[in-house]
């Protein structure tokens, strides 16, 4: 006899058992012996390999102390003390002799709060206690900023809800200060220049990056990000604000700092690319007229014809450099809005009368219920 599954109460031999974990941990270079049962598939995890004991675990301590009432003839693998497992607050402790299965159940009922506490349910105590439950209805535990309004706006979940925030910080104050600092941006940079309207509009745009880049550690290219550390960065914000005078303009445009990550240009299938730096490619133009920055142009269109088969099926596009080229479409209302690989030519066939064709789009394989009886 070996141990046994605690969650399905399965006994196992004990060398079966250890050859069972020896194999799973064959790679395995930790301290710690990782397996799971081959029962129920249950996760366990210990710094050795299973020992025999019996089922309440009390067998080897009554040995060494020579407990008068050991008795291992009463239930085979059994070391005939009491359990003495606490079951739940109304029965303190199993009253059964050590032994293999459940213990007693407790039969009283009582109620369960859900994680967030605005719901409760009746439940049995000894079966249903342990089954934490979610209302699946909004949280609205107050956050750590101490607000009143700013709550937690996830799912009723288990545990704290500091997982949900943001670099430990409350994701409505994160908001709110960030619509802050875009009004007092716009408004501070629209004074300066004079009511000069081209660049106020690359100033406006430069004021959400600015805010974006600060907040969430976002580029203006929108595709890679920097290490978050809002506070240094609004001190340093503020500070160029101060001793700039007449040359924040030109100290803010370098602020932002350039993504030089190394991405592809490619024409709009993918068959021709040129690898080259982010930034000339992917800032928003205003951007780089604000930055002086020449915004590089995406390849011309190959020479390559699609040949991909459209929705139909049977029918190929014909377009050059289609920018859908060998892709699988699920929804067309998003992923094909152009509709280049919907198949618009008309059916054709003759319909069951034997006298008219169907003139529907090329939806061959259903053209034959129509004007059918």
């Amino acid at each position: 006899m070996g141990i046994g599954d605690w969650a399905q109460y399965t006994i196992f031999h004990l060398k079966c058992i250890n050859e069972w974990i020896k194999k799973r941990n064959a790679e395995n270079k930790q301290k710690s012996i990782k397996w799971t049962c081959p029962h129920c598939n249950s996760n366990y995890e210990d710094k050795k390999y299973p020992e025999y004991n019996c089922f309440c675990g009390k067998y080897y301590t009554a040995l060494e102390n020579n407990n008068k009432h050991l008795n291992t003839n009463l239930i085979p693998h059994g070391c005939g003390l009491y359990c003495n497992k606490e079951i739940c607050i109304h029965i303190k402790k199993c009253l059964l002799p050590c032994h293999p299965g459940p213990h007693l159940q407790c039969k009283k009922k009582i109620e369960l709060k859900c994680f967030c506490g605005k719901k409760t349910k009746i439940v049995n105590c000894s079966v249903d206690s342990e089954k934490e439950f979610s209302c699946e209805e909004i949280c609205g535990k107050q956050l750590n900023c101490g607000k009143l309004n700013h709550v937690c706006k996830a799912i009723c979940h288990k545990g704290s809800c500091e997982k949900f925030l943001k670099n430990n910080k409350c994701y409505e104050c994160i908001a709110e200060n960030k619509e802050k600092l875009y009004n007092f941006l716009k408004k501070t940079l629209e004074k300066k220049l004079n009511e000069d309207i081209i660049e106020a509009r690359n100033l406006t745009n430069f004021a959400s990056c600015v805010t974006e880049y600060i907040f969430n550690g976002e580029l203006p290219c929108g595709q890679h990000y920097v290490p978050i550390n809002i506070e240094a960065n609004l001190k340093l914000l503020l500070r160029l604000f101060e001793i700039s005078g007449n040359k924040l303009i030109d100290n803010l445009k370098t602020f932002i700092p350039i993504c030089n990550a190394k991405v592809e240009n490619s024409c709009n299938c993918g068959n021709k690319t040129l690898e080259t730096i982010c930034y000339s490619l992917n800032y928003p133009e205003d951007i780089l007229d604000f930055l002086n920055i020449v915004k590089e142009k995406k390849l011309d269109k190959c020479s390559r014809i699609c040949k991909t088969l459209k929705n139909c099926k049977i029918h190929r596009c014909e377009r050059v450099c289609c920018e859908l080229r060998g892709k699988l479409i699920t929804n067309y209302s998003l992923q094909d809005p152009n509709g280049y690989h919907l198949c618009l030519k008309i059916c054709g066939k003759k319909l069951s009368c034997g006298k008219h064709t169907c003139e529907n789009y090329c939806q061959c394989s259903i053209h034959f219920l129509f004007f059918s009886y």
